[in-house]
């Protein structure tokens, strides 16, 4: 079968497995109730209404969320202050129940509502682009849509190695490709402008992307910590670090609200579902390439050297062109 998303140079994950990509596609103009109904008609699948504004439709590929990402209603916390507080009377909670949908109203006019796929085989990946045309079809709208959607697309792909040197290697080539990537991707200004894709700064950058750069995990991940204290990175390295080893990412960021699992976590994409020629396939591939040069290592420590050259130039003005031009290079040979 003939597809759009391309494979990455490595299947399978550390246990032989054939390796399993997660999806968070975030959009407004439906109601929950719509989101529902879309993924029971695609899947043939059972709904659990889980809580009032978190909903799960179990699947033969696994468990899809639905939700209005907002905590403070998913995890109705109105409701639990007052449970807490010794307050019962009914009368009062209809009263509560009123409030707390009015709060949703207005909430999903700047909160995304979000559909979170299981973990997909990534040889089956046409389904996540199957979601995005119904989403579509279905009047759901994007981040161009709106100065207040700063909607994104999260792709949480499953490591291959859990080897400090291949995780490294992937955060370089990021870093080596970041500019690149972005062209292609067109980050919409407004998540931009907020929190959740903060830059990594150059003089973090530069020291991973020194080629003699070798850590132990511990101090791979107490560096990062030390410069990233945070999820918003557009590639956020904290729930593979949790799972690694979660008691000295606790250490660091004891309150941080951090969920642990064996992928990566790609936040740069914008979610676009409303737009024609935008497609999930093309921020996937774009983190295939990066998989790709990680995955050289002949080519990766060639762009590492011309990288750090470039650094070191930035006041030149042909500095960045002779970069680009040597990534453009180092791209063909992969």
């Amino acid at each position: 079968m003939q597809t759009n998303f391309k494979l990455p140079p490595v299947r399978l994950n550390p246990n032989g497995e054939l390796r399993r990509v997660g999806f968070e596609i975030e959009f407004s103009g439906l109601t929950l109730e719509k989101i529902d109904h879309l993924l029971l008609e695609l899947f043939d699948g059972e709904l659990t209404k889980k809580e009032k504004y978190k909903h799960i439709i179990s699947t033969s590929y696994g468990e899809f969320e639905a939700i209005l990402d907002f905590q403070f209603l998913t995890k109705r916390e109105i409701f639990n202050w007052f449970l807490q507080n010794g307050f019962e009377d009914r009368d009062f909670y209809e009263f509560l129940e009123d409030v707390e949908s009015f709060i949703a109203d207005v909430s999903s006019i700047v909160v995304p509502y979000e559909i979170t796929t299981p973990p997909i085989l990534i040889e089956e990946l046409d389904i996540v682009e199957t979601i995005k045309e119904n989403l579509k079809q279905n009047g759901a709208k994007g981040t161009g849509s709106s100065l207040f959607y700063a909607f994104g697309l999260h792709i949480n792909p499953e490591v291959y190695s859990f080897e400090t040197g291949e995780i490294v290697d992937i955060l370089r080539a990021y870093f080596l490709l970041e500019e690149l990537i972005e062209e292609i991707l067109d980050p919409d200004l407004t998540r931009k402008l907020t929190p959740y894709i903060d830059p990594f700064d150059e003089g973090y950058k530069k020291l991973i992307t020194d080629p003699n750069y070798k850590p132990t995990q511990s101090e791979f991940i107490t560096t990062y910590i030390t410069h990233n204290p945070t999820r918003n990175r557009s590639l956020d390295l904290l729930p593979l670090f949790t799972y690694l080893d979660e008691e000295l990412v606790r250490s660091f960021l004891p309150k941080e609200k951090i969920g642990k699992r064996p992928t990566f976590h790609f936040r740069l994409p914008n979610s676009k579902v409303d737009e024609e020629g935008w497609y999930i396939y093309n921020s996937w591939n774009s983190w295939v390439l990066i998989e790709r040069l990680a995955f050289n290592k002949e080519v990766l420590q060639e762009l590492l050297k011309e990288y750090q050259r470039y650094l070191n130039s930035l006041l030149s003005p042909t500095g960045k062109k002779r970069y680009r031009q040597k990534v453009l290079e180092c791209l063909i040979r992969l």
